[in-house]
């Protein structure tokens, strides 16, 4: 696919864009999805942060008219004192946030451009979830905040509450190259035990459960789409990925099995007979495909759980068995609509809190 360069303007004529224009910082393949759904009907101009290979994005995705995309920091820091405000999926200071949107946060704050913050998932800090852990590390597999954790930036938009724009997954639009592909029946499994709200306990008995359904079902087919965090070294699926079934396959192009043109777990999602999660933000895809799917209880999720309207929730063998995957609603899902985005972009608060401005600044990269 070429690249199109055009020649805009000559020195004699060039000119600033009268519109609005704005960063968009994103994490990962899924994020940058969300944000050119976001964005693709917008009046306004955007230059999308990534930090990926750019010939994959080119390869995968077709780029709106008013979208360029970059994974150079140096390019975003050149070109930013042209932008109105900066927009961000993740509004807290992580201990694990890379260094290059350290970066970008920080030349963002000495330029005084605001910060929008959009949520990456249902669940985020910032939005919608605190925890009462009395030990504290926000950057574990184990321990949690101990309470709301604060956003650095000015403004908020929100996906999830009825005045909000809507969740941009949910509407006609798809920005992802189409291909044809034929798919066998499975069942998809969608799991983020990296998460703090699963002790060591909780994923046992989880692993067990599917483990075992497995091999009493061997001709069915299993696609596990775990979180990238979940896999790493020292995780307890990591260790346990090792014995599953042979009628398990973890998903990915450089995995175990992959189909031609389904890239992402929500694809996977859409494709699949039925499921089994965890609470995560995958639960808006089975609503939106109306995937049935049996959700994992926890005590620490419990009052999560019981906001949605699910039928098909277990904690124990015994439970599984006893049930059938369902349909869910999470009651957090509405349609998006690219007129509230905009008008939201339109009056953003550009009041800069100086003392978030002061710690931006202090960072050391």
């Amino acid at each position: 696919m070429m690249n199109k360069k055009t020649i805009m303007a000559s020195f004699c004529d060039c000119h600033e864009n009268a519109g609005k224009a704005f960063i968009y910082i994103t994490n990962n393949e899924s994020q940058l999805e969300l944000a050119l759904l976001s964005v693709c009907e917008s009046k306004f101009e955007f230059l999308i942060f990534i930090e990926k290979d750019l010939y994959d994005i080119r390869m995968n995705f077709i780029i709106p008219d008013n979208v360029k995309v970059t994974n150079d920091v140096g390019s975003v820091v050149m070109l930013m004192p042209k932008f109105n405000g900066i927009i961000t999926t993740v509004g807290h200071l992580s201990p694990v946030l890379s260094i290059a949107i350290k970066k970008l946060f920080k030349a963002g704050a000495q330029l005084n451009l605001p910060l929008i913050e959009v949520p990456h998932g249902l669940y985020q800090w910032g939005y919608n979830l605190e925890d009462n852990s009395q030990f504290v590390n926000v950057a574990s597999f184990e321990y949690g905040a101990g309470g709301s954790v604060p956003t650095i930036a000015e403004n908020q938009i929100n996906w999830f509450c009825e005045e909000g724009p809507g969740y941009p997954r949910y509407q006609p639009s798809s920005l992802r190259k189409k291909v044809e592909t034929i798919v066998p029946e499975y069942t998809v499994i969608t799991t983020n035990t990296n998460w703090y709200m699963y002790g060591h306990f909780e994923q046992r008995i989880l692993f067990n459960i599917i483990f075992s359904y497995a091999l009493k079902n061997p001709n069915k087919i299993f696609i596990w789409c775990p979180h990238p965090a979940e896999v790493q070294k020292d995780t307890l699926l990591s260790n346990m990925i090792e014995v599953k079934p042979q009628n398990i396959f973890l998903y990915g192009l450089t995995k175990e099995i992959y189909f031609n043109g389904i890239d992402t777990t929500e694809d996977v999602i859409k494709y699949a007979e039925n499921g089994i999660s965890t609470v995560s933000s995958c639960l808006l895809d089975y609503e939106i495909h109306e995937t049935p799917v049996m959700l994992f209880e926890s005590d620490g999720l419990s009052k999560i759980i019981e906001s949605m309207n699910i039928s098909s929730c277990f904690r124990s063998t015994e439970e599984f068995t006893k049930k059938c995957a369902g349909l869910i609603k999470t009651n957090k899902l509405y349609p998006y609509r690219i007129k509230v985005f905009d008008d939201m972009l339109d009056n953003y608060s550009d009041v800069n809190k100086l003392e978030i401005r002061n710690l931006i600044n202090s960072l050391e990269l």
